[in-house]
């Protein structure tokens, strides 16, 4: 997935996927301050892990036990924004599934539907038979019912799916998310398969300061999200699959069971894979996006996310990111390239907020104490429209980094930055 070559005298030679290719980006020993990425861990047989935790979950029956006690079930599953691996899930299920009612959601939220190779991919070996029981959510035209409000005014609108069916499984991934805290569990629901204003009444409130990384707790991004799947679990049972992944996308520990429970639990495991410190802050930090996360900039910007908590004042953050699907949903980036400069930006979303707009935010806010240098396949103008600096060349954005920061500007490099979270060591 990513290499890194053995020093030479003067530079370190950063390897990184670019499609088929492999690019790569050579920074000078006297600069470099740390190269930082997604620990490695041991990795078992992969099915086992998750057979052991369907047979032991956290807070409910064992998922033999919970299919026979159930007449129907709706497989809710993730779409190619994200790497869980469904299919292997499927492996265990489906034995199970074969004499039940079942049909299978990709839980889309606001994102586009998924093409045919990307259901190939999510339903895996028994695709023939799966596909035909699949679909995908879709925001905005998918028949929805209310289930009530949250305590912070989001109306709970999901799919009707959900109430043509006797139980849920849902299965999904966990790492760390820069304005939920983390992803998985609750999240394949809502805002997987929550109406469009749904998912935009719970993003609004990831412009708060406490909606960040690593924070579930007191998060009222979370929180909202946590009273909606409490509201529904008064009428549906759910049983989670929660999947936490290491950097090559392969499965290091499973939570299973309740949803919320087995969500708290492989976010500890996440935190043990994702989190890594650094020993202070650097003049340049390179954001490296590894796929699934490079898909477009909407996605991409998570990268910047986390690459801005370890980057100083006036620094300049790179993001590398292909966006073979470009832009992605196209609010966020409407609103930055009709703002005459980043910090016009927050006084349009106080004149009324739109899905999106908190990415907005979060890029505009970077864009005020750093600078920000884009090498992607997005059009020049799309990006200098966002703020950006665009470069087709990694080592060229770094080059010149180097030339406006000085000698002597330290570098930090940030692979897998759409999930990697650095920390300044205390």
């Amino acid at each position: 997935m990513r290499s890194i070559e053995d020093r030479s005298q003067t530079r370190l030679k950063i390897s990184f996927p670019w499609a088929e290719e492999t690019k790569s980006i050579e920074v000078p020993d006297r600069n470099l301050l740390e190269v930082v990425h997604p620990k490695t861990v041991f990795v078992g047989d992969e099915n086992r892990v998750v057979r052991e935790s369907l047979r032991k979950p956290l807070n409910a029956s064992p998922i033999e036990e919970f299919v026979q006690s159930h007449q129907s079930f709706l497989l809710v599953v993730n779409d190619a924004t994200r790497p869980t691996p469904t299919a292997t899930v499927f492996e265990t299920l489906y034995p199970m599934l074969r004499e039940s009612t079942y049909g299978v959601t990709v839980a889309t939220g606001s994102h586009r539907q998924p093409t045919e190779q990307e259901y190939k991919s999510i339903l895996g070996r028994h695709y023939g038979v799966l596909r035909e029981r699949a679909s995908a959510h879709d925001a905005v035209r998918s028949t929805t019912v209310n289930l009530g409000r949250t305590s912070f005014g989001t109306e709970i609108t999901v799919n009707e799916a959900i109430e043509g069916f006797d139980a849920l499984i849902v299965i999904g991934s966990v790492e760390p998310h820069y304005f939920a805290g983390f992803t998985g569990g609750r999240k394949g629901i809502s805002p997987g398969m929550a109406a469009y204003s749904t998912i935009e009444a719970n993003h609004k409130l990831a412009l708060e300061p406490e909606a960040a990384t690593l924070r579930l707790q007191g998060n009222p991004v979370h929180d909202d999200l946590e009273q909606c799947i409490r509201t529904i679990l008064r009428e549906h049972d759910i049983f989670a699959v929660n999947m936490v992944l290491d950097a090559n996308h392969r499965v290091y520990k499973t939570a299973s069971g309740h949803v919320l429970d087995s969500l708290y639990a492989a976010a500890e495991h996440s935190r043990d894979i994702f989190v890594q410190e650094v020993p202070e802050k650097a003049d340049v930090v390179i954001a490296v996006t590894h796929p699934p996360l490079d898909i477009n900039l909407y996605q991409a910007q998570k990268a910047l996310e986390n690459a801005k908590a370890v980057v100083r004042k006036n620094g300049i953050l790179i993001l590398v990111a292909r966006c073979p699907d470009g832009i992605g949903p196209p609010n966020f980036h409407q609103l930055l390239a009709g703002a005459d400069s980043p910090t016009e930006v927050f006084s349009r979303i106080r004149e009324g907020y739109r899905l999106g707009y908190h990415k907005a935010a979060k890029i505009a806010d970077m864009l005020i104490n750093h600078d920000i240098y884009a090498v992607t396949n997005l059009q020049d103008d799309q990006l200098k429209a966002a703020f950006m600096k665009p470069f087709r060349n990694g080592q060229q954005a770094l080059n010149e980094a180097l030339a406006k920061s000085g000698r002597d500007a330290t570098v930090l490099v940030l692979l897998d930055a759409g999930v990697t979270v650095p920390v300044v060591k205390t």
